[in-house]
Formats: C-alpha cells, sequence, structure tokens
C-alpha cells in the first residue's frame, strides 16, 4: 500500500523561473532543469512514478550531476 498527503507540489517559489508542467518541475535524466546548475529531484519533479523509492533514485543522480558540475567550474 501507497499512501501519499497530497498531489499538489509546493513549487510556487519557482513559478516564472524554473519550466514547469502543471506546477512540476521539469528536469531532464541528469535531473537538470532549464537553468544550468540548478537540479529538481523527488516529487516536484515531472515524472510518472511519484514513490520514495524514485525519489531517492533522483536525489542520487542530481548530486552526483550537482558534484560533476561543479568539477566543472
Amino acid at each position: 500500500m501507497f499512501c501519499f498527503i497530497g498531489q499538489t507540489p509546493n513549487t510556487a517559489l519557482f513559478e516564472g523561473i524554473l519550466e514547469m508542467n502543471h506546477g512540476y518541475i521539469c528536469v531532464n535524466t541528469d535531473m537538470e532543469t532549464n537553468l544550468p546548475g540548478v537540479f529538481a529531484a523527488g516529487d516536484v519533479t515531472d515524472k510518472r512514478y511519484r514513490q520514495i523509492t524514485t525519489a531517492m533514485g533522483d536525489g542520487t543522480i542530481a548530486a552526483l550531476q550537482a558534484c560533476a558540475c561543479l568539477r566543472k567550474a
């Protein structure tokens, strides 16, 4: 059984800054947003499944990609 509190992402702070789809932040497979160096992960992203396990995987990808981005700088 999967329980969730709601389906509305708390992303209003990023409206007009990040590309969104119905309030969810759009990312590519590397969890990159439309702004270089800005990453998003978990249930605020526009994806098919929103579960703790997928959010954990997204977080790992975002962290590794952010580290790679910082190494390039």
